[in-house]
């Protein structure tokens, strides 16, 4: 079971993840696109996960 522990604690990745988040939202310009745009960017998104979602239920479903 060695190789399951965690070699970083998790509220350490976390709020490393957090503060990559502030700095890139800072520093880097915003795109700025038009709504249908991202609308069909946030369809886009969903469509893969809902299909990740679907895949993984069925991959481990009982046989």
């Amino acid at each position: 079971m060695r190789a399951l522990e965690n070699k970083i604690p998790p509220p350490v990745v976390t709020a490393l993840f957090g503060l990559l988040m502030w700095l890139a939202a800072r520093y880097v310009p915003g795109l700025d696109l038009a709504h249908s745009v991202r609308v069909l960017v946030a369809l886009l998104v969903v469509a893969v996960g809902v299909c990740f979602s679907v895949a993984g239920v069925l991959s481990f479903r009982p046989a």
